[in-house]
């Protein structure tokens, strides 16, 4: 058994990887960029709104129903990559994601339609989510796998900054329908070009890890590396702790997300200092993704979350203080920033190290069902709560709490077991 990796072995992971790690964040960054519909969507609502008179609420609808088909698709997913490879499925996924963008601009005439081409697009586009990235970057590195994760995850933050910025100006230039195909661009001309470059299932370059696993074929998975099935892991007490914590994590920290600037004007502070302190968590969540990848890679990854993730808990609760000061406002939504940048990154290093590569795609899946299911069931609660009470103090607690008990269950997980070499190709 062991607690950490030894990160002293031969940086040449990186060598002949990077261009898989920067294509794993602009992959992914764009993906959740628009199949997170909320980073995308704002500067349509208006001209939408004008055009066919819809409400917020209609339009908004689209995201409750692409959540749902992206979390019933994991699943296949994850089952593709492990057995039939990440690079074909990416690469049809991005190519088609991008013209669904183009079919919303021209095919949107009515609630319908609108509703439809959303949900096309989640279907054709579910393969650039972080499964098959995530799966990828585990296979080529070893000593330096939680910075790899941590860069190619912090391509959500970046492009959620920028992706809302590029459309205000196509809107601005051509109009709403020229608006998405401006955003088509960004997987056809960007996303795309660097998976054809640099994505491959068999690595050009064998790292720490692909070393060990040259003896064995390695042409997509079908048990070729170390690691349990699925049912194993499902079986395994390990894998619903990881689940239960990540449900409810992910779930109370896009409930404080949704909240952070009215949380802060009940707190006292001026709109403008409410909006400036709520841009910490943002800049929090990048820093978090990068410096909790570097960290994982040298200490023991579940006691590194569970000390960002319990004080974040406890930050929470700072916002029932009457009179908080911008500084302890700020600084609390930076620490409970960089404990949502550790999620994705402990989500997917974890997995690899839990439970191995063999089934990992199918894995990290069921694990990514309970993350994006969360803020569906939490969101509503913590929302309810606060009209009922009529002040967030319940739902500050209940938004603790969730962040917190993560941060306990990881330190429930034991040490990281030792994989041995799996028996030959599994026909299934």
């Amino acid at each position: 058994m062991q607690h950490s990796i030894d990160h002293r072995k031969p940086a040449g992971e990186w060598r002949g990887n990077a261009g898989l790690v920067a294509a794993s964040h602009f992959g992914v960054g764009f993906s959740v960029a628009a199949l997170g519909f909320t980073y995308s969507i704002g500067p349509f609502v208006r001209p939408l709104t004008q055009e066919f008179g819809w409400s917020r609420q209609d339009i908004f609808l689209a995201q409750t129903m692409m959540t749902l088909v992206i979390v019933l698709m994991s699943p296949v997913i994850g089952w593709v990559a492990d057995r039939h490879g990440v690079r074909r499925m990416v690469i049809a996924s991005q190519a088609l994601f991008g013209l669904a963008f183009v079919a919303i601009g021209l095919g949107t005439h009515s609630l319908a339609t609108f509703y439809a081409l959303y949900l096309l697009m989640a279907v054709v586009g579910g393969g650039t989510i972080g499964i098959g990235f995530a799966r990828l970057i585990s296979q080529r590195f070893e000593a330096q796998r939680g910075l790899a994760l941590g860069i190619a995850n912090a391509g959500t933050g970046l492009c959620g900054f920028l992706v809302p910025i590029y459309a205000t100006w196509a809107i601005g230039e051509f109009g709403w329908r020229g608006g998405y195909a401006a955003l088509a661009a960004l997987p056809l001309l960007v996303a795309l070009p660097m998976s054809l470059l640099f994505l491959h299932d068999r690595p050009r370059t064998l790292s720490a890890v692909g070393a060990e696993a040259a003896s064995v074929p390695a042409a997509s998975g079908l048990g070729a590396e170390p690691g349990v099935t699925f049912r194993e892991a499902l079986s395994d007490r390990r894998f619903w702790a990881m689940a239960v914590g990540l449900f409810a994590c992910s779930g109370m920290m896009t409930a404080f997300i949704a909240s952070i600037v009215p949380l802060l004007q009940e707190a006292g502070l001026p709109d403008a200092r409410a909006a400036l302190a709520a841009s910490a968590f943002g800049i929090a969540v990048v820093t978090g993704r990068i410096a909790v990848g570097w960290l994982i890679d040298r200490h023991f990854a579940p006691l590194v979350g569970a000390l960002l993730l319990i004080p974040a808990g406890l930050a929470v609760l700072a916002f029932n203080l009457p009179g908080l000061p911008f500084v302890a406002a700020f600084a609390a939504v930076f620490l409970i920033g960089l404990a949502a940048g550790a999620e994705v990154d402990l989500m997917a290093y974890l997995t690899s190290r839990y439970f191995g590569l063999r089934e990992y795609g199918r894995i990290f899946a069921a694990q990514y069902m309970a993350f994006a299911l969360g803020p569906g069931v939490m969101v509503p609660l913590v929302g309810r709560a606060r009209d009922l009470s009529g002040d967030y103090g319940t739902a500050l607690a209940a938004i603790s709490a969730g962040i917190a008990l993560f941060g306990v269950l990881l330190l429930t997980l034991g040490p990281y077991p030792r994989l041995g070499t799996p028996p030959a190709a599994d026909p299934q």
